[in-house]
């Protein structure tokens, strides 16, 4: 008679699993399924029983028990147990609340991290971004250039391209590559769409469209390829800085300059007050 299928096995199949997004299977990165591996055998031992017994209340006591000091890694093994609860089709309601409740703890966790980093300059980032061209890194290319260009979220680059304009809606991020030059970049989920509805950037540069084109005729249709595109952000950028760090030093690089300031706050979809507060030292 067969054993009957794990926890870890089943925790480990789900996330391997190929996911259809738009219209396209993706999968996670292998470093990343690494690491939530080893987190999943790490939390496993110190609690001794399967991770779907513990009822929601239970699973925060024992996040709080272990005094993490850290609210990333914090957060990261609070996901374990949203991801183990939604395999077993398990209520997490109360889980996703505590997600979403450490948001602002993130955030200003992130903004004294950085405070205390020092950053390399902004002349730094554009001769990184311009050597990607040179070794035909056309993906990480075009994520630096946006990062840098109009200060942009990692959610804001999760973008389909198309050369057909009917293919369009008003639900995903696009670049419409028009046939007659120029690129359409067209932002609509985002992290404060709610607040700042529908972004579209009209981008004419020759050099980044040249390099969506070359790209788009690799026959890929979406600018990053795999699931866990923080990930896939982070690692394009230099030394893995991320957009976070890419937008501090951007607001310390135009400090002075309020038009491009007013402009960068405009494309990131953030306010003047949020950009003073928490990115210039």
């Amino acid at each position: 008679m067969d054993s009957p299928i794990t926890e870890l096995e089943v925790f480990t199949q789900k996330i391997n699993e190929p996911r259809m997004i738009h219209n396209k299977m993706n999968t996670l990165a292998p470093a990343t399924i690494k690491t939530y591996l080893n987190k999943y055998k790490n939390l496993r031992k110190l609690v001794d029983i399967d991770l779907n017994e513990f009822s929601q209340e239970q699973a925060l006591e024992i996040l709080e028990g272990l005094k993490i000091p850290s609210i990333n890694t914090y957060n990261s093994l609070l996901n374990l147990f949203i991801m183990i609860k939604q395999m077993y089709s398990l209520p997490h309601e109360i889980l996703l609340k505590q997600r979403d409740d450490n948001k602002p703890i993130v955030e200003n966790y992130t903004a004294e991290k950085f405070a205390k980093t020092e950053l390399p300059s902004y002349e730094t980032l554009i001769e990184h971004r311009d050597q990607l061209l040179k070794t035909l890194q056309f993906r990480e290319y075009i994520i630096c250039y946006l990062l840098l260009e109009y200060g942009l979220r990692n959610k804001d680059m999760d973008i389909i391209m198309t050369s057909k304009k009917r293919e369009i809606d008003n639900i995903s991020n696009w670049f419409h590559i028009n046939p007659r030059g120029g690129i359409l970049y067209t932002i609509n989920d985002y992290k404060t769409a709610s607040t700042y509805g529908s972004k579209t950037i009209k981008i004419t540069d020759p050099i980044f469209n040249r390099a969506v084109r070359a790209l788009f005729k690799t026959g890929a249709n979406k600018l990053i390829p795999i699931i866990d595109f923080a990930h896939f952000i982070q690692k394009s950028t230099y030394n893995n800085l991320g957009e976070i760090a890419y937008y501090k030093i951007l607001v310390k690089h135009f400090w002075n300059d309020k038009n491009k300031l007013l402009a960068l706050s405009n494309t990131r979809g953030s306010s003047i007050n949020s950009m003073l507060s928490h990115y210039k030292e």
